[in-house]
């Protein structure tokens, strides 16, 4: 085993040993739109669905969680270990008008992907509609009109 590994053993490690990408990471995702719809799609291989919180404040849909490591012991062995581990957090502005109680999570085989429905369409022109105006009745009208139907 150790014959097949002994260049890939000496390389160094893109991150160094410090990287605060080791405590933290960025998943990858994707935001398309349709008339109707915003998905997004995260991909979160090796994250519980328990450990993704998801959730909208002041027009920002943010998504955060964590992946935990795996502990390691001196008896691995390992020889290259590049994937990252920690917690992660990533915020999307969202369009305003959007009804918050309306958006759809689900998470399967590592991908996360929310639904979130975008709101009707808002004209810019409104169409103001103008009444008529019933003719003012004057208190001399009134008082003939009265004076009229006692005799």
């Amino acid at each position: 085993m150790d014959q097949l590994f002994p260049r890939i053993a000496s390389w160094p490690s893109p991150l160094g040993e410090s990287s605060p990408a080791l405590s933290s990471w960025n998943p990858s995702f994707d935001v398309k739109e349709n008339d109707s719809h915003i998905t997004v799609r995260a991909d979160l291989p090796g994250v519980n669905k328990d450990d993704i919180h998801v959730n909208v404040e002041n027009g920002m849909l943010t998504v955060r969680g964590s992946r935990s490591s795996e502990t390691k012991t001196d008896k691995d062995n390992f020889h290259v270990c590049e994937r990252e581990y920690g917690s992660f957090s990533r915020s999307i502005s969202l369009p305003s008008g959007i009804d918050v109680s309306a958006i759809e999570a689900s998470h399967d085989n590592g991908v996360l992907e929310l639904s979130i429905p975008k709101p009707a369409p808002q004209s810019d022109v409104t169409r103001i509609s103008i009444k008529s105006r019933e003719p003012a009745i004057t208190s001399s009208s009134s008082s003939s009109s009265s004076t009229s139907s006692s005799s």
